[in-house]
């Protein structure tokens, strides 16, 4: 699960640049190096255990207290 969680850290905050920063470029290299680490943590994921996927699963659903 830690290779699913880095991972989806690692595309979420590539996701939100693209979204938010009118700066961002992104390379075809950098476009296939997060294609490749989706793909890694779709793998982990996919791996894991179904209970920690529920677990998982439910902890995205929820919002971070502030």
């Amino acid at each position: 699960m830690r290779d699913f969680a880095s991972g989806f850290t690692e595309m979420q905050e590539a996701r939100h640049l693209a979204d938010y920063d009118p700066a961002a470029v992104f390379e075809p290299s950098n476009a296939r190096n997060l294609i490749e680490v989706a793909e890694n943590a779709i793998g982990a994921f996919r791996h894991a255990e179904p209970s920690e996927q529920t677990d998982v699963l439910a902890l995205l659903m929820i919002k971070p207290r502030a």
